[in-house]
């Protein structure tokens, strides 16, 4: 069994065969004249959290030597801000803030966090000071979904059974 054909963002993934990082290392958007640079990072345990017949495609590298690497390409690239998204654990994304200088933002420095089966949504609002172009404020919530207030879309309640 073959992962479907989706885009992956990981700076920590690579395809066994060929030695190439899987899908894009990083994507870089200008929001108002700050660049952000986004960078996603797979857990290094992976392998033993796939499929046999999966895990023998892919190699995971360490989470820190990926972040440090990919952090640092963004900063010469002139990135503002970077954000991770991540796929390694509460714990381990603590553990690369403090760790890995230059992470400005965690989703999963400022640790997001939302709860599975669409139980909740995060909104993270950042102030970026014009000139410096750093993060001088943020202000986050999570937003537990009541099924009560908000019903779950059938659809996309079908998806998470199956």
């Amino acid at each position: 069994m073959l992962l479907p054909a989706l885009h992956r963002l990981s700076a920590n993934l690579k395809s066994e065969r060929e030695n190439e990082y899987i899908g894009g290392l990083n994507k870089t958007i200008d929001c108002d004249g700050v660049k952000i640079g986004i960078f996603g990072l797979t857990t290094e345990y992976g392998s033993i959290l796939v499929e046999k017949e999966i895990e023998k495609q892919f190699f995971f590298e360490k989470e820190k030597e990926g972040a440090e690497a990919i952090v640092s390409l963004l900063k010469e690239g002139g990135c503002d801000i970077i954000v991770g998204l991540t796929n390694i654990g509460f714990i381990h994304d603590s553990l690369l803030a403090d760790s890995v200088s230059g992470i400005d933002i965690i989703i999963y420095t400022i640790i997001c966090r939302t709860y599975g089966n669409l139980s909740s949504i995060g909104m993270l609002e950042i102030n970026i000071d014009e000139k410096s172009r750093k993060i001088i404020g943020y202000k986050g919530d999570n937003i537990t979904l009541f099924t009560e207030q908000y019903p779950p879309d059938i659809e996309i309640q079908k998806l998470l059974e199956e």
